[in-house]
Parts: structure tokens; sequence; C-alpha cells
């Protein structure tokens, strides 16, 4: 015999059902980045995309390097993305599926291979606190 279980609610209170959501136990906007490998060689292209509350804003940054020590500060978040190498990459709404996404396009410069940025961001809440960091996601030219 078996037995399906489906859960339906919001663990962490988000606004994203659990069953969809991407960290259902942290309420906080996860970055992903495709795993195709096409998307990260040289000449190629393709979307950072942010799963977060639906209708709310996010802005991404984007880095050279993270902080020795992860930084955490509840109840916003931990920020890895060191402030001194930080840029602003890009801003959105989430959509009425709470996906925002950013697409990137990389050089055709073989001399880039190796190359590594990291991504990290901040999305807007109605949660105590007002925001909320995004997970770090790094990405490396191969």
């Amino acid at each position: 015999m078996m037995t399906v279980i489906e859960y339906s609610g919001d663990a962490d209170g988000d606004g994203i059902d659990s069953r969809v959501d991407y960290e259902p136990m942290a309420a906080l906007p996860v970055v992903v980045i495709a795993d195709q490998g096409a998307a990260f060689a040289p000449g190629g292209s393709g979307q950072v995309r942010v799963q977060w509350t639906p209708g709310q804003g996010f802005v991404l940054f984007v880095g050279l390097t993270e902080l020795a020590s992860p930084f955490t500060l509840p109840p916003y978040g931990t920020y890895v993305l060191d402030p001194a190498s930080a840029a602003f990459y890009g801003g959105a709404v989430t959509s009425a599926a709470g996906i925002a996404s950013f697409a990137y396009a990389i050089p055709n410069d073989p001399g880039l291979v190796g190359f590594r940025l990291g991504l990290q961001g901040v999305g807007a809440t109605t949660l105590p606190g007002g925001m909320r960091l995004s997970t770090f996601q790094a990405m490396t030219v191969r």
C-alpha cells in the first residue's frame, strides 16, 4: 500500500505555497540559475531567476567577491556578497507566480573562462523588518 500526502500551505508565510516554494521553511528570496553548460560559456546567455512573494519588488546585485565569513542579520537573512565589490544589476517586480527574471549575456571572449561572479539581492516584504536578503548564487564562466 502507498499513501500520498500533499501539503498545501505556506509554512514560512512568504506568500508562496510550500509545495512550489524553493525554500519552504525560510521566508527569503531564492536566486537560481539554470544549469545548462552553454549558458555559462563565452558568448552564452541565460536568465537569473528569483522566487519571491508575488507582486513584491526585488533588486539584484552582482559582485566579484564574497565576505570571508557570511554575516547573519536576523530577521533579514544572511549577507554573503562583499559590499566592496557589489554593483546594482537590476530591479523587478515578481510575477503572480512569484518569479522575477534577469537576463544576462557573456561576451564572446575565451579569456573570460574561469571568471566568477556572485549574485545576491534584496526583496521587499510585508513581513516584520520590511525586507529580506536573498540566497547567494555564484556563476562561473566555463
